[in-house]
């Protein structure tokens, strides 16, 4: 149950975190890859963001399958 409860933290304090990255605003975000509006689109910063984000919720996925599953 424990093991349960660590993975699910671990996937919604990812999740969270990718999250208000990709939120973010500035300059720092680099420049636009794809511009959805005027003033949100997919950012450089955003690239390795979501490419980490992905593999740590195959890696929760992963984990859990080991684990006897997620119920």
């Amino acid at each position: 149950m424990l093991d349960r409860l660590l993975l699910a933290f671990l996937a919604l304090a990812q999740t969270i975190l990718a999250f208000a990255v990709v939120m973010s605003t500035g300059p720092h975000r680099g420049r636009t890859i794809v511009s959805f509006t005027e003033t949100r689109g997919l950012h450089v910063i955003d690239v390795p963001v979501l490419v980490l984000w992905v593999l740590g919720m195959v890696a929760c996925g992963v984990l859990a399958r080991r684990r006897g599953g997620v119920r």
